[in-house]
């Protein structure tokens, strides 16, 4: 199969419309973080809010049907399509629909890639509340009426 393949409709069919239109929501805020496909499996990383990030993948049956291997509670335990697998399917639907757009996700990609092999230790660590710094500002006399002016001068 490939990703021509992939219709709204079929993905609709997948979940149902309301699975659909979660997983609509996750592509738009760019949660889906890789989708690839080859041959029958479709795998990929979803960014959630919550927790880390959720590695998932399906097995396309047909384009109407899927066997969905995802980690989450929604597939696991309830045995349901969940939106994590359904947003894969369209970002892939999205990027084979629009050129620009999969040049850009290889780009990405292959950006993502050199950076996990850089040696972070050449770079400054930040500590993650950040570096306590001071900023001393003086404002001449006159800094209101050359407010009204347009101009107050700094040092």
């Amino acid at each position: 199969m490939n990703p021509s393949q992939i219709t709204k409709k079929s993905l609709v069919k997948w979940g149902g419309e309301s699975v659909y239109v979660q997983a609509e929501q996750l592509v738009r805020r760019g949660a889906v973080l890789k989708a690839e496909m080859k041959d029958d499996w479709i795998s990929g990383v979803i960014a959630r809010e919550s927790a880390s990030e959720i590695y998932t993948r399906l097995r396309l049956i047909d384009p109407d049907r899927i066997e969905s291997r995802c980690p989450c509670f929604t597939n696991q335990h309830s045995g349901q399509v969940c939106p994590h697998v359904v947003a894969l399917g369209i970002a892939l639907m999205l990027r084979h629909a629009d050129p620009l757009r999969e040049q850009k996700y290889q780009e990405e990609q292959r950006r993502a890639r050199r950076l996990e092999q850089l040696d972070e230790s050449a770079y400054l660590q930040r500590g993650p509340r950040g570096t306590p710094a001071r900023l001393g500002l003086t404002l001449a006399p006159s800094w209101a009426d050359d407010f009204w002016k347009g101009r107050i001068a700094l040092s």
